[in-house]
């Protein structure tokens, strides 16, 4: 049994590396390509998909909970909320905007793209 098999909690290890294989190997004390081997063995994935599909569920519980797309992004380790919105989007089929739409912080000039564009419905 190796000491990656005595891993209980994955996914705390994971916040505490930040979403980061390199880190996450780091903190184990292994190499990045010991925990791709024990990954591909133990869940058919490699440790980035694995903490990719970690990542997004953290950021959809966020969300549910009323947090902001932009404090989002920022909590699971993207440095840009666009970025962010382009991943969740790969992986859930829209934009976070459209999917908890009361999450969007609206800045002043978005308000008046948004009243603009409510025009040409009428």
């Amino acid at each position: 049994m190796s000491r990656l098999d005595r891993v209980t909690d994955w996914s705390k290890y994971v916040r505490r590396a930040d979403y980061c294989v390199a880190t996450l190997a780091r903190k184990l004390n292994v190499t990045p390509r010991q925990l791709e081997r024990h990954f591909q063995t133990t869940q058919q994935m490699t440790p980035k998909v694995w903490i990719d599909n970690i990542r997004m569920k953290d950021a959809k519980r966020m969300l549910r909970r009323g947090a902001s797309i932009k404090e989002v992004a920022i909590r699971i380790g993207f440095r840009y909320p666009e970025h962010f919105a382009r991943a969740f989007e790969r992986v859930h089929g829209m934009a976070p905007s459209q999917a908890f739409p009361k999450n969007v912080v609206l800045l002043p000039a978005n308000v008046a793209k948004r009243q603009e564009m409510s025009h040409f419905g009428r």
